[in-house]
């Protein structure tokens, strides 16, 4: 293969890889997941609420991964499973009264996020804090991981 044929196989090649990032940009993926609708919770929501009381209750707790008892969804550590259940955020009142240690095999909540979708976001480091006790990178990174969110990192 000559050279010029090689160049032009490799910008056909970029084309295709460019064209395929703008248009995952123009249309993000559609979730398949049952984690929540991602939203930047906003001052006086009652997840910004909650999403503020476990970082205040959580934000010094090591990272020490836990799934659920139900396998559904894997947390920052045991302190955001209890507080996540017992503030709401999940639907339910409930405490975790049993988790395992370690992430999720399969989880169906607060997946991690797809290339196409990650790479469509702007890399800028403007930290925030997600449901699941997680500091994203920026508020696109968590919405790709099916996460509500809060702005600023989960620990202090």
């Amino acid at each position: 293969m000559s050279t010029s044929t090689a160049l032009k196989l490799l910008a056909l090649l970029l084309a295709s890889v460019a064209r395929d990032a703008r248009s995952a940009r123009a249309t993000p993926a559609p979730v398949r997941a049952l984690a929540p609708m991602a939203v930047a919770a906003g001052a006086g929501d009652g997840v910004a609420n909650a999403l503020d009381a476990c970082r205040a209750r959580c934000g010094d707790e090591a990272f020490a991964p836990v799934c659920a008892a139900n396998g559904a969804a894997t947390y920052a550590n045991k302190c955001w499973a209890n507080c996540a259940f017992a503030s709401g955020l999940l639907g339910s009142g409930a405490r975790v009264n049993f988790v395992v240690d370690g992430a999720c095999a399969n989880p169906t909540r607060f997946r991690n996020p797809s290339f196409a979708c990650a790479t469509a976001c702007a890399q800028v480091y403007e930290p925030v804090c997600g449901e699941n006790g997680v500091s994203y990178s920026n508020g696109c990174i968590a919405e790709c991981s099916g996460v509500r969110y809060v702005r600023g990192s989960c620990h202090a």
